[in-house]
This record gives structure tokens, sequence and C-alpha cells, in this order.
């Protein structure tokens, strides 16, 4: 992903198991929404997923398609298979990772209490994968979408009349899809609202589904979130300019402007909202459950929040020159 480019596909966050909802009994539930209106709006452009913060791990797609993956890594998820081909885009669910190499194949591995690493037979050459918690999506070429795993709140049920897709996000237990038009579309677990996507929302350039709360971004740059706001995740910042990606988190929410500046909002514990004044431009980032990781302008990997199963904590090896540009 680049800064100039809006991101047409958020990374998937996943969430635990058991993950209960956050406090509150619903009376905070929220949709907030923020514009700046900027001069220009790049089109819709699906993107590939080159950084992914999960629940607890992190991944990251080197330029020769290699993938390095570190912290959790109770159920294999950070135990990158050997003969994964060259790689092209990863995302990192709750204990489990997926990733789609040039041949335009699915491979997951992990957890997979649920069946969510067990990639469908009849999946055809694929553009897009999302792990979720305990749930598994893919985009194939032709549009359609597939998914497999845990079908506890519906979030593997693809609704029937959703049409041709072009840019496809998951998270713990809902997912999210834009189809060719720009429209949202999420379906899953809807506690808090969070996959009753407003009807009055302009076209759609990207769309990223959090834990209970979910985020969108059309293409004059304009934010709106809507779910829970028990942390204040859906609550966007006035001085929020010229968005160009979108990343909801566990509890937590960031978003990127083009000259590449990260801000964050929503729960702030681990310090997961709390970005570096220091930190150079950024080309791309991903909120995990509990840390966000970005990746910087010139290459390089930025992570911070939670830290307690090292999912913050970038290998040596992850690089500048390592990391896809």
């Amino acid at each position: 992903m680049n800064q100039q480019t809006i991101t047409a596909l958020c990374l998937a966050l996943a969430s635990p198991v058991g993950c209960t909802p956050p406090p509150g009994d619903g009376a905070d539930d929220t949709r907030s929404v923020h514009s700046d209106e900027p001069d220009t709006a790049d089109p819709f452009s699906p993107t590939t997923q080159l950084l992914s913060a999960g629940w607890d791990h992190t991944c990251a797609v080197a330029p020769t398609g290699e993938l390095t993956c570190w912290g959790n890594n109770s159920y294999g998820e950070t135990t990158v298979p050997d003969s994964l081909g060259t790689i092209v885009s990863v995302s990192a669910g709750g204990w489990h990772t997926c990733a789609l190499n040039a041949a335009k194949h699915v491979t997951c591995w992990g957890n997979d209490d649920w069946g969510q690493t067990a990639v469908p037979e009849t999946l055809g050459e694929t553009v897009s994968v999302v792990a979720g918690a305990h749930h598994t999506c893919a985009l194939e070429v032709t549009g359609r979408v597939i998914c497999w795993g845990s079908t506890e709140f519906g979030q593997s049920n693809v609704p029937d009349t959703l049409g041709d897709v072009a840019a496809l996000s998951a998270t713990g237990f809902h997912t999210c899809a834009l189809d060719t038009t720009g429209r949202g579309r999420c379906w899953g677990n809807n506690a808090y609202g969070q996959s009753t996507v407003p009807d009055d929302l302009e076209p759609l350039v990207a769309i990223s589904p959090g834990a209970f709360h979910t985020c969108a971004m059309d293409a004059a740059g304009a934010v709106d979130c809507w779910g829970t706001n028990s942390l204040g995740e859906t609550n966007i910042p006035d001085d929020l300019l010229d968005s160009t990606s979108i990343s909801a988190g566990g509890w937590h929410t960031c978003a990127l402007d083009s000259a590449g500046k990260a801000t964050c909002w929503g729960r702030n514990e681990q310090s997961e909202s709390s970005v570096a004044a220091y930190l150079p431009p950024m080309a791309s980032l991903s909120a995990g459950a509990h840390h966000t990781c970005a990746r910087q302008a010139a290459g390089a990997v930025t992570c911070w929040g939670a830290d307690e199963y090292g999912q913050s904590t970038v290998p040596l090896s992850v690089s500048a020159a390592d990391i896809a540009r």
C-alpha cells in the first residue's frame, strides 16, 4: 500500500476465544462521521496486505515474497510453513494466519478448532484472503466470496445477495465487503450494530471491522464509524484530515492521512493509540487487538502497544531493506 493510494481493503483484526463485549450496556453505541473533503481522491483499487496485526501476533511480507511473523505462537500461528511460494498478501487472525501467493493460492496455518485453516478444495484463484478469530474468507478473481470456519454468529454465512465483491475484510466475529459500486455490506455478530452499515454513506473505498465496531472511508476521505463506542473507538478526531486509509482494531481505530501521518483513537490502556510524534511518514498501518503496527514510507516496520507475546517487538530481520515497498 502506498500513502498516496486509498486503501481498498483494511487489515483484518481478530478477537480472542471467549472474548467478552466491551464495558457498557450498549447505551454508548454510536455512529460518528468526519469529513474534510479533500480536493482530490484516488479511485477505488483493491490492494494487498503487506503488514497485518492480529490478536497478539504480527506478520509482514518482504519484497522477495518472504513472510515473517512474530508474537504469540501458541498454535503455530507465527511458524511460517515452508514452500509457500512468493507471498503477495498476509492476514493475521486470532490464532491462525493465512497468506496468498503469487499463483493466487491460499494457505492457512495455526489453530484449526473451527476449521478456519482448512482451505476449501473448491476455492478458485484468489485475490484476497482475510482471517478473523475463528473464521477465514477469501475473494476469488471472479468477485465471489467464500468463507469457512466458525459460523457461530453467521460470520461465515456469505449473503446470497452480496453480488460481485471488490474488497473484503474480516474481524473476530463479523465480516465486511465492498461491492463494485462501493456499497458496504457486513454480516456476523451485530450485538452493537457493528454489522449494520448506515444507509446514507457515499460510495466507499475502504471498510474495516474491529472487535465490536466498524469504520469505513469514502473516496473524498470522509471516515465514518459505527458500533460500540465504550472506549471512544468511534469518536473520530476533529483534526483528522485528508484520510487515505483506515484500520479498526480491538477497541481502537487508526487512520493515515495523505502525508503519511498516523492518528489513533479509542482504547489506550497499553498505549496502542499513542503514536510517537517522532515517527517519519508511514505508508500503511494495521490495528491489532491491543497493539498497532505501521510500515514507514522508507520501508521499516514499527509497532507499539501490547507486547506480552512480543507482538510489538519487530524482529531485527525485518529491516527497512526487508519490507515490501
